[in-house]
């Protein structure tokens, strides 16, 4: 349950929550790149996990999707296993050996909509493979507990 002073609130005040710091933080990225402010200004982690902003957007988003219910078994069943997607993307093990360079090869290789249709693809592919990894280890989770749970009576 969440405390009082974020329960109460509407879809639209998350949103608007939301909304403002994403813009806060693409005009701080365009006056960074063309050089506005200076660039000691938030040393270079304007989308970091640590700044506030971020954080606040963040938390803004979770917000405003705890106000919605999900019955779609498709959503579901992929947001089951979102938490193992960001695990398999964060994990500098598998992160910089496997996908940095497939990302760089093929930013090297092509560019403009081929590049970016391309990442994208590979993207989707990525998740999806992680979603069906993680669902096929939901599974046999499911069998090994109801093995144990059998056993034991």
């Amino acid at each position: 349950m969440l405390p009082p002073p974020l329960c109460g609130r509407s879809s639209k005040f998350y949103l608007t929550i939301y909304l403002a710091c994403v813009i806060i933080l693409t005009v701080l990225a365009i006056l960074k790149t063309l050089h506005m402010i200076p660039s000691w200004f938030m040393f270079g982690k304007i989308y970091s996990y640590i700044n506030p902003l971020v954080i606040i957007e963040s938390l803004a988003l979770f917000l405003l999707f705890t106000k919605f219910e999900f019955k779609n078994k498709a959503i579901n069943f992929i947001a089951a296993s979102t938490f193992a997607v960001f695990l398999l993307h964060s994990n500098p093990n598998i992160a910089k050996p496997y996908f940095a360079p497939l990302i760089n090869n093929t930013y090297q290789s092509y560019d403009g909509i081929a590049c970016l249709s391309i990442i994208f693809a590979i993207l989707v592919i990525i998740f999806f493979l992680a979603v069906i990894t993680d669902q096929i280890r939901i599974w046999l989770g499911s069998c090994i507990w109801k093995k144990i749970h059998n056993t034991s009576q």
